[in-house]
């Protein structure tokens, strides 16, 4: 049997969601291969997901990883709790990666691939096995541009991967040591029958005019949405989190949901934090976005810049959670209606590199 052992950072479910079509598509397309599957919290979603390989997937935790710490409000982050997390993970991280070199000299993978813990690569390093960095950002970075310093473990970390995939709305350097590359938009192919039966079930019963899919993600899943939208005539809302007041145009997307995306596709436009899973599924889907971002957070910055500069839809910059009901509740503009799937081009570079593994003899 041929094994990966892929990383997931737990970050705000985005890793895990990505991982999880990435890993299906793999397990899909090789029956001889197996993978571990390393979180450092829960792993009941990608369980879920991946539920029908569970023969072919063993799951493998480490005790800590890195990471956003969101303030009580559920929008602003808490630069004090991430600075002591920081100061605890580099406390942490000879532990870390030795452990980890460790395991992958034991169990001897072809490959390493990590959305996007920085441990696994330094770990495969050591352990001279390749590995592939796979995200839109890196820790490095993100902490980087939030003025956190004394980051050179991490940043030696990254530049230690053999091969970078960066996905769209990066604005990182080129870090593989053998290659880098670009892969822009990739997701889970939508269900076109499942999505019309959707549109048809909200829309028959009522006279509504367009259907909104709005997703804030977990972590303002406390905060009621404005009022005023509920009130609305002409809109049914899917929401993915977060409360509205109402109950007749209101869709919430099932807790235990296995193909969220079905849902974005059967809206006409969405509103939603800049989080690169639910853009993906927009971008893939031909639906507009409105995305909401944090002003001082350089990812959200550079998914509202990519999404306007490629016409895909409108970004928004705010400073904090009052602003969010003073933007436009109006599908935003798209001029560009298709853009290409690339999980058929990343996975067929991804078997080349497990191929080229395979066939160099282990040191």
């Amino acid at each position: 049997m041929k094994h990966i052992v892929y990383y997931v950072s737990d970050q705000g479910g985005v890793h895990a969601r990505r991982s999880v079509v990435l890993i299906n598509a793999l397990l899909e397309a090789d029956l001889q291969l197996c993978v571990t599957i390393v979180v450092s919290e829960s792993d009941r979603y990608i369980r879920r997901r991946l539920y029908m390989f569970k023969e072919r997937i063993v799951f493998r935790t480490i005790p800590m990883t890195i990471g956003y710490v969101t303030a009580d409000n559920g929008f602003d982050y808490d630069l004090w709790k991430m600075k002591e997390r920081l100061a605890e993970y580099q406390e942490v991280w000879p532990a870390l990666w030795q452990t980890e070199a460790a395991y992958l000299k034991e169990c001897r993978p072809a490959l390493v691939i990590s959305d996007i813990d920085p441990v696994a690569l330094q770990a495969a390093s050591i352990a001279k096995v390749p590995s592939i960095g796979i995200s839109h950002h890196t820790w490095f970075s993100t902490f980087r541009d939030m003025g956190f310093e004394q980051l050179d473990f991490m940043q030696n970390a990254y530049e230690s991967m053999t091969h970078w995939i960066g996905l769209a709305g990066n604005n990182e350097k080129d870090w593989g040591r053998e290659s880098s590359q670009q892969i822009v938009w990739f997701g889970k192919c939508i269900n076109d029958k499942r999505v019309r039966r959707l549109r048809k079930r909200w829309l028959s019963k009522t006279d509504k005019k367009q259907i909104v899919f709005i997703g804030l993600g977990d972590e303002v899943g406390h905060v009621k949405l404005p009022t005023q939208w509920a009130k609305m005539e002409n809109a049914v809302f899917v929401v993915s989190s977060g409360r509205l007041t109402g109950d007749a145009n209101v869709v919430p997307v099932p807790k235990f949901e296995r193909f969220p995306e079905d849902y974005i596709a059967a809206s006409d436009w969405m509103i939603c934090e800049p989080r690169w899973n639910l853009v993906a599924d927009a971008v893939l889907a031909g639906v507009p976005s409105r995305l909401i971002g944090r002003e001082q957070v350089a990812e959200d910055r550079q998914l509202c810049q990519l999404i306007e500069a490629e016409h895909l839809g409108k970004g928004h910059l705010i400073t904090s959670w009052n602003q969010f009901a003073e933007e436009p509740f109006t599908a935003p503009p798209r001029r560009i209606s298709e853009c290409d799937n690339q999980l058929p081009e990343l996975l067929h570079w991804i078997q080349e590199r497990l191929h080229l593994s395979q066939m160099q003899p282990h040191s």
